[in-house]
């Protein structure tokens, strides 16, 4: 063995055991981005490269290890997860030991094959909720296929900034792809933020930004955004309807001061506050201070199960049983913010998941205690996009 080899062999090993050390100590009570980074910050000697290496790895583990046999050699487990889930570059190579890699850019169905020729059966439906049935409009073929994907990543571009983001992008030899006006596609990986001006752009997934056309065209006096998060649909609610009113609520104080951030960033007015729970309203509390809202765009908390290829760390530590509180907090939100609607008002329920017990059979329930009418409703399909797959639902009131 010459002394380049060596200094490689012993380069896979120091990231196999950061690898190990990671899935010693990771629970999944903490997004996997964010601790990898807390992670990386207590060892300064890894490269970007290794950085990355050690992500892929792991990403790779939470989505595949399910659907894959138990391994004794640790570097055949670590070239199936590999092979399953990475589908570009030649920078995992090195990592895949005696398993050749696939061809570039092979599909699930080729990946699956090539393994199999290996002597490595995969089992895709071991990634199945057992007990959740899907919503119209996505197949569990799709999804299967989109946990064990990179999701790409979108932004939304500002009014006015399209020639400059191009131009700029251009320059920085980074490419896009246009999928409508003022939304762009790139792969992961990309240092936008070290392009583009700030203001100039946000990042937002593909389906988020879809709800924008099931808004419907009116002119609000006042919206409620429920359960806003950082504020990327109420964002969205400012462009649609720059002269309405907007209340925003949460119950998290941290996250409001985040949207209010993103919100004087891009120059918007930032919309009034509110930290409420809505499962456990106090009595005689008012969140409108008497008013009603013409429109109330409900996103409230699930499964996040449309979002699994973004976060498979979730996937592989989703408890089942959480199912029924998700039904009975998502239903108790809905029912309260629904009494706020304005006559002839429109209420639109949004999860980012595609279990039907968080959609449609929520919707069923609303309508039976609310009085609303069903205008549409509709899974928001990302897969084919390498986004997000949400659900959304337009209801109107009946007086």
């Amino acid at each position: 063995m010459n002394r380049k080899t060596s200094l490689a062999l012993q380069t896979m090993n120091a990231l196999f055991k950061h690898r190990e050390s990671i899935l010693q100590e990771y629970d999944g009570s903490l997004p996997l981005a964010l601790f990898l980074k807390q992670y990386f910050r207590k060892f300064p000697v890894l490269g970007s490269r290794d950085r990355r290496l050690i992500s892929s790895m792991l990403y790779s583990h939470f989505r595949a290890a399910k659907t894959l046999p138990k391994f004794e050699n640790l570097e055949t487990e670590i070239a199936a997860e590999l092979i399953l889930c990475e589908q570009d570059g030649n920078e995992h190579h090195r990592l895949l030991g005696e398993i050749t890699a696939t061809a570039e850019n092979a599909d699930l169905k080729a990946r699956v094959k090539h393994l199999k020729d290996a002597g490595i059966k995969v089992d895709l439906k071991a990634l199945l909720v057992k007990k959740q049935e899907f919503s119209d409009g996505i197949s569990k073929d799709d999804w299967v296929s989109s946990l064990l994907s990179r999701t790409a990543v979108f932004i939304r571009v500002s009014p006015n900034s399209m020639h400059d983001v191009d131009r700029k992008l251009k320059k920085a030899g980074i490419e896009a792809v246009e999928l409508e006006n003022r939304i762009l596609k790139f792969k992961q990986g990309r240092q936008l933020d070290q392009v583009l001006d700030s203001k100039s752009f946000r990042v937002q997934d593909y389906s988020s930004q879809k709800t924008m056309n099931f808004f419907p065209d009116i002119q609000p006096k006042l919206v409620w955004d429920v359960c806003s998060g950082a504020g990327g649909k109420a964002l969205l609610i400012s462009e649609k309807y720059p002269e309405t009113d907007l209340i925003v609520s949460d119950v998290r104080k941290s996250i409001l001061q985040s949207l209010a951030t993103r919100f004087e960033l891009y120059g918007r007015e930032v919309p009034v506050q509110q930290i409420i729970d809505l499962t456990n309203l106090a009595e005689g509390f008012d969140p409108l201070a008497g008013q009603k809202a013409e429109l109330i765009v409900c996103d409230v908390p699930c499964s996040g199960s449309g979002t699994w290829g973004r976060t498979p760390e979730d996937a592989y530590f989703f408890d089942e049983n959480s199912m029924t509180e998700f039904n009975d907090k998502q239903l108790k939100i809905a029912s309260t913010a629904a009494k706020y609607i304005s006559k002839d008002g429109y209420f639109i329920y949004i999860t980012c998941s595609i279990f039907k017990s968080e959609n449609e059979d929520i919707v069923a329930k609303l309508i039976a205690e609310s009085g609303l009418k069903l205008e549409t409703q509709q899974v928001i399909n990302g897969t084919k996009h390498q986004a997000d797959t949400l659900f959304i639902a337009v209801l109107k009131a009946d007086n």
